[in-house]
């Protein structure tokens, strides 16, 4: 295939052609790869930033700037995100109390704590990326708060990771706290010059 050249897109003009649908994937491919380039970046206080910016007091870099993506996440026990608050639900069927936008990818190790009300109560806890389980259902007929931890793979970048909880009737409270995420990243954003 030839090498692609720029096209402005105009909607019933510009042909649908193979080579056309061909770049598109090309470009998507290699927004993928491993690094992309911007030219003519410049800096501001020893910081790349981008040409659409005019900063004043520092020179244009003449190479490129080079930006790595970032890798995946490993489960560990580094924290990466905590969402300690209570929350507290009277559902007997599962309801959405707690949600962390992830950063990096991978496999993430997520811990949570829960505890019932009242001793006849039970408290279930289940882990959801993007509204769909992921987790095991967690249980504790206790009223005090017990720690669950999972090490689950399939998290990317974006991605919501969630915890449900619900209770065995609506006449007992169900608790959850310490909602935490941790892992180690295996490659981070790294730039340079």
């Amino acid at each position: 295939m030839a090498e692609y050249s720029k096209t402005t897109w105009v909607a019933g003009t510009t042909p649908c052609s193979q080579d056309n649908m061909n770049n598109l994937e090309t470009q998507y491919d290699k927004i993928k790869s491993e690094t992309l380039t911007f030219a003519g970046v410049k800096t501001f206080d020893s910081k790349p930033v981008l040409p659409a910016t005019a900063p004043t007091g520092n020179e244009a870099v003449p190479a490129s700037f080079i930006l790595t993506k970032m890798g995946n996440s490993i489960a560990s026990d580094t924290l990466l995100s905590a969402n300690d608050s209570e929350k507290t639900t009277i559902a007997s069927t599962y309801v959405l109390l707690k949600q962390t936008v992830v950063g990096p990818g991978g496999i993430l190790r997520i811990k949570f704590s829960i505890k019932a009300s009242a001793g006849a109560s039970t408290a279930y806890g289940k882990i959801y990326q993007n509204g769909v389980a992921v987790g095991t259902e967690q249980t504790n007929a206790t009223t005090n708060y017990v720690e669950f931890s999972e090490d689950i793979s399939g998290w990317g970048p974006g991605d919501l990771c969630q915890i449900y909880v619900r209770t065995v009737n609506g006449t007992y409270t169900a608790y959850v706290k310490n909602f935490r995420i941790y892992g180690t990243v295996s490659e981070p954003w790294t730039a340079s010059l």
